[in-house]
């Protein structure tokens, strides 16, 4: 959506926000780091947002493409499969 996002920094947010470049993770269940997150998003103004919210987006391009999802998961895989052989060959 072209914007920065205020998430809770647990689960996938984790892997998908770039805390402070792409939006900001807040520790779950503290609500004044939230209140402090949201006040600094404004504060930062429109342009600063504008370009973070770009970069999130541009990040999910990237990081979510089926081709790059495909190629991560054939790689998870592959490491999993050498580990496998590796421990076969050493019995």
């Amino acid at each position: 959506m072209g914007r920065p996002v205020i998430a809770s920094a647990h689960g996938g947010t984790v892997e998908t926000v770039a805390d402070g470049v792409s939006g900001w993770l807040i520790p779950p269940g503290e609500p004044d780091a939230w209140a402090a997150a949201m006040l600094y998003a404004i504060d930062i103004g429109s342009g600063r947002r504008g370009e973070m919210g770009k970069t999130g987006m541009n990040r999910v391009r990237q990081l979510y493409r089926v081709d790059a999802m495909c190629a991560a998961t054939l790689a998870a895989y592959a490491r999993v499969l050498a580990a496998r052989r590796e421990r076969h060959e050493a019995r």
